[in-house]
């Protein structure tokens, strides 16, 4: 249907007949290598325009049963969350505040707050923090190209990634649909979740308890 017709180039005003004599209807470029297209119906040009990617087969997956949907790349994104959390069990935040209540009660000038998003341990966590976010982009970008090596026609764009988890779902549910197969990275994502939130509540109940009695010694 997209045959060449260079004879039966659209002109501004009324076709050629004489030019097109013969010509079946079809979509016919609007000039020599041009991408766009417009109808011809047997007679005479129409208004009706289309780009000729529209006509390009959609990509062919080519996977199989043993085409492997996970990749290094997206097991590290999966993982990386739990080095922050893994990074902050040691962290002992109830003495960190503790000490900068006790500096800014003798140094009024020097605010708590000021005091510990100075300190050491908030600006190592604060790092881990951009660090890990970058690192997870990157690693996404890397897995969606692999993918596509893979035979996977369809991806999940990898800039998804800046939104953290949307990537990992949203891949995953693409992955799922073409093989079956790919939500084991999931399963293991919200597992570190919940093993994320675990950790929060009990540094928060050790917060709280540290905190009290020293806010009745400054009462």
């Amino acid at each position: 249907m997209l045959a060449a017709m260079t004879d039966l180039t659209p002109p501004a005003g009324e076709p050629r007949p004489e030019a097109a004599s013969g010509a079946a209807p079809g979509w016919y470029p609007t000039a020599p290598s041009s991408p766009t297209l417009r109808w011809w119906d047997g007679m005479q040009w129409t208004e009706h325009l289309r780009n000729q990617q529209d006509f390009e087969p959609p990509a062919v997956s080519t996977i199989t049963s043993l085409t492997p949907v996970y990749t290094v790349f997206i097991w590290l994104y999966t993982l990386l969350p739990l080095v922050s959390v893994l990074a902050l069990i040691p962290v002992d935040l109830t003495g960190m505040v503790e000490q900068q209540v006790r500096q800014s009660i003798a140094n009024p000038r020097v605010g708590s707050t000021g005091a510990l998003f100075g300190s050491p341990g908030y600006v190592l966590l604060q790092v881990l923090s951009v660090v890990s976010y970058a690192a997870m982009v990157v690693l996404a970008y890397f897995d969606w190209k692999r993918l596509g090596r893979l035979g996977f026609a369809r991806r999940f764009h990898w800039a998804w990634a800046f939104v953290t988890a949307v990537y990992l779902i949203g891949r995953s549910v693409v992955v799922h649909k073409e093989s079956g197969r790919g939500l084991a990275v999931v399963v293991v994502y919200i597992s570190i979740v919940a093993f994320s939130l675990i950790v929060a509540v009990v540094k928060a109940s050790q917060l709280i308890g540290a905190m009290e009695p020293l806010v009745q010694q400054y009462r």
